[in-house]
């Protein structure tokens, strides 16, 4: 198992306390946190190579059925789980849990991982678009995994495992030799946030990855190719002046004033039919991707929710859900007044670290002008209810 340095800026970009700056806001603390929790993981994956191998064998057979089993539940049609599962997620999707105030790894053979911000099928009218964007993040992701390169203290070969006294220790793949590292978690720390900082003087999405004037280059070259637009620069931001404002700072709104902000800068009309009642904050870029988080009453949960252009350099990562168990989901459509068909999945609930122990409901629709998704906490709402919370998105006027 590789330990490359984008599984743990996911993770951070996953976990960051808040999602939709636009930035990497984790704290060092979290950092550590994560690099700990994904060098953990290594440590068993490990060991279990070298003690377990016919017991892998066993087990991969058993994933591959019940992956074909999966896919049979939830392929009855384009909707549900298929527009946004990343298949070959199943069965090797990590959950983390805490035990003993301690992150613990799991692996269950039906959990899976949605990507929200990049289709992964559809019907259809739209498939050339999905296997469009696809084809794109595929081929960058592949470059650039070839790029990043290993940690300075390894050999190649190698990788990175920590004791239980917090020791580190080089370990070759492919003999189980090991060496102890003279590492300090400070060393850590300062090489993942000169990574961070190398991404943000480039000037791109920081989830594109792009650590060098080559990467950038290559990455112009593949946008180019698929006929799409990259994301330059920070995203322009606004917050609600009912949490927190700064005298003067036009980025800070009454929440009564977001539907027409939106009107003006997402779409071709209102994009929401009522002004919420509280905004966390809201963020879009040029290319014309943008993202929210709110409310639109006071009981009612927050609702994040993202659209992305059919022609945006889509990511896989910027916005993600674990699913304990692919086939205990239910799955079905609904067509809002508009008349956009919304996939609604329910149960999708997974514990990971850390829990929220929410039941969330998670929506998606393919529109003309891109693909929008969402998703809040269903917990005690009816069918009719979350129905009516989906219908305050008017789909058919995102985009500009």
């Amino acid at each position: 198992m590789e330990y490359k340095i984008s599984d743990l800026l996911d993770s951070v970009a996953e976990d960051c306390a808040q999602p939709l700056d636009g930035h990497m806001s984790a704290s060092a603390e979290r950092i550590k946190e994560l690099t700990m929790m994904k060098i953990h993981a290594n440590e068993a994956a490990a060991h279990s190579v070298r003690r377990h191998g016919n017991r892998i064998l066993i087990v991969a057979a058993v994933a591959v059925l019940v992956l074909a089993l999966s896919v049979a539940a939830y392929a009855a049609g384009w909707f549900g789980l298929n527009g946004v599962l990343k298949k070959e997620s199943v069965g090797a999707t990590t959950i983390w849990q805490v035990e003993n105030q301690q992150p613990v790894a799991t692996t269950p053979l039906q959990a899976g991982k949605l990507t929200m911000t990049q289709p992964q099928d559809g019907p259809e009218q739209y498939m050339a678009r999905v296997e469009n964007v696809r084809a794109a993040w595929k081929e960058w992701t592949a470059y650039r995994d070839e790029c990043e390169s290993q940690m300075p203290w390894l050999q190649p070969g190698e990788m990175m495992v920590v004791d239980d006294q917090e020791h580190y220790y080089a370990v070759n793949k492919q003999t189980g030799v090991d060496r102890l590292l003279e590492l300090s978690d400070e060393e850590l720390r300062e090489y993942y946030e000169a990574h961070e900082q190398t991404i943000k003087d480039l000037g791109y999405d920081y989830r594109y990855g792009v650590a060098s004037e080559e990467m950038a280059q290559k990455l112009e070259e593949i946008a180019s190719k698929y006929g799409l637009r990259l994301r330059r620069g920070e995203p322009e931001i606004r917050w609600s002046n009912e949490l927190t404002s700064v005298d003067g700072d036009p980025r800070f709104l009454a929440p009564g004033d977001f539907p027409a902000m939106m009107a003006e800068e997402l779409g071709r009309g209102n994009v929401i039919a009522e002004a919420p009642t509280h905004v966390d904050k809201l963020y879009w870029y040029s290319t014309g991707t943008f993202a929210f988080n709110m409310s639109f009453s006071d009981e009612g949960p927050y609702v994040y929710s993202h659209f992305t252009c059919w022609d945006d350099m889509m990511t896989e990562t910027e916005f993600t859900k674990l699913v304990r168990d692919v086939n205990a989901v239910a799955v079905r459509s609904h067509t809002a007044p508009d008349g956009t068909e919304f996939s609604v999945i329910t149960g999708a609930a997974a514990e990971s670290y850390p829990s929220t122990g929410a039941e969330e409901c998670i929506f998606y629709a393919y529109l003309d002008r891109g693909f929008f998704s969402g998703s809040f906490d269903a917990q005690g709402m009816t069918d009719a209810g979350i129905d009516a919370l989906i219908d305050t998105f008017i789909c058919s006027n995102m985009g500009k």
